[in-house]
């Protein structure tokens, strides 16, 4: 029977190294920006939207909390799609104003 002699396991694997080639750098983007931006945006609208739709003078029987989650929903899926637009968006982009020379 023949043996291998066993490698460490602490030793690197050569064939799991990726060659400089393959390696992935992404480029920086405006996601948290936009994120930020669609959560204040969305957030506070569902907010006001929910507070003008319960008021109990018109009739609405909704207790704050059902306002404020509403609120938190909205803000929640505001970032997401704020976040998928400014992922859209590079950071350095060109904004067409010329540098001062």
């Amino acid at each position: 029977m023949i043996r291998r002699a066993r490698q460490p396991l602490w030793a690197p694997a050569l064939a799991l190294q990726p060659s400089p080639s393959l390696r992935y750098s992404p480029r920086p983007t405006r996601w948290l920006e936009g994120g930020c931006i669609g959560a204040a945006v969305l957030g506070v609208g569902t907010y006001l939207l929910g507070s003008a739709l319960c008021d109990p003078d018109a009739g609405g029987g909704c207790q704050q909390s059902q306002v404020m989650v509403a609120g938190a929903t909205g803000a929640a899926l505001g970032f997401v799609i704020g976040a998928l637009i400014g992922g859209a968006i590079p950071k350095g982009a060109a904004s067409g104003a010329t540098p001062p020379n």
